[in-house]
């Protein structure tokens, strides 16, 4: 069941997908033996398929029962808890509920190391610059920004990944007013981009004949 929600999920089918995710919730919850952790990841695939369908009450209800099952299970300071939190709390600020958003962003923050050098809080943080820029408050989301930016460099992050935190730095200095800037940045971050794809493409090159000198 589980699979087939997958399945229809990646192809949009998100009533489908809807509908094997309940039915898979459903069946775990009358076994003897539960898995809160499978259980966590299926009500928060099913709150995304719910708020691809403007579904957003239920959205909630669904990313609420995965961040409480994540927070049960591993604990506060887990990273397996950090991004059904900051899903929950992004679908709050989408829903106008901006306090209890930022409530929760807070409270995350708390539980979590440095964005700048875990991946799993980088995740969060960009959910919650995400919902600061929503709002207008590039000054609160720029540094946050940055610190990811940072750590995406220095962890060679993927190129698209990349491109979204370009975007979401582009959009704070938009609404700072700092024109200069913004353009600066794009051609560091184009040239950036350019230099990991050559250096992904040395390495590709580089294995292609070792590989079969390694068998010859």
């Amino acid at each position: 069941m589980i699979e087939r929600g997958l399945v229809d999920y990646d192809q949009g089918r998100n009533l489908e997908a809807i509908a094997w995710y309940r039915q898979a919730l459903a069946a775990e919850a009358s076994t003897d033996n539960r898995d809160d952790g499978e259980a966590q990841i299926l009500w928060g695939n099913l709150g995304t398929a719910l708020l691809n369908l403007g579904r957003y009450d239920e959205a909630q209800a669904a990313l609420k029962q995965a961040a409480e099952l994540a927070r049960r299970t591993y604990g506060e300071g887990h990273a397996d808890y950090w991004a059904p939190a900051a899903n929950h709390a992004r679908l709050l600020h989408l829903n106008g509920q901006r306090e209890a958003a930022l409530r929760e962003f807070d409270a995350l923050r708390r539980v979590m190391p440095d964005a700048a050098v875990n991946h799993d809080a980088w995740g969060a943080i960009a959910t919650y610059a995400d919902c600061l820029l929503a709002q207008g408050d590039a000054a609160a989301a720029l540094p946050l920004l940055e610190g990811n930016e940072r750590f995406q460099q220095a962890k060679s992050a993927k190129i698209n990944s990349l491109r979204r935190n370009h975007l979401r730095l582009g959009e704070a200095y938009d609404q700072l007013g700092r024109v200069d800037e913004r353009a600066s940045r794009a051609r560091r971050g184009v040239c950036g981009i350019q230099r990991q794809r050559a250096s992904r493409a040395a390495k590709r090159a580089w294995r292609r004949p070792n590989a079969g000198r390694a068998f010859s």
